[in-house]
C-alpha cells in the first residue's frame, strides 16, 4: 500500500515537472514562463519529496527527519519569496 502512495506522489510530482518544462518551452513571453515553472517546480518537487518522506517514514528505516526539515524548508521559502512582486 505504501508503495503505491508513493508511485502515486512520483507521477504527480513528475507530471507537474513536464509541464512545467513544456511550458517554458511553449509560453510567449518571460513573466508567462517563470509563472509556468514556478509553479509547475514547487508542485512536483513538493510532491516527490512527499513521497521521500512517506516512503522512508513507514519502511523498516523509520521516520528521516531530513525529509521532513527538507519540506519545511521548502514550505518556507515559498512563504518567504510568495508576496516579493507585491513590495515596493
Amino acid at each position: 500500500m505504501i508503495e503505491a502512495i508513493t508511485s502515486l506522489l512520483l507521477l504527480v510530482g513528475a507530471v507537474f515537472t513536464f509541464a512545467g518544462s513544456l511550458g517554458l518551452l511553449r509560453l510567449p513571453d518571460i513573466f508567462c514562463r517563470m509563472h509556468a515553472t514556478g509553479k509547475s517546480s514547487t508542485l512536483g518537487v513538493s510532491s516527490i519529496v512527499l513521497a521521500s518522506f512517506v516512503y522512508f517514514t513507514f519502511s523498516e528505516v523509520g521516520m528521516s527527519i531530513k525529509e521532513l526539515l527538507t519540506i519545511v524548508l521548502w514550505r518556507t521559502r515559498d512563504a518567504l519569496f510568495s508576496g516579493s512582486c507585491a513590495l515596493p
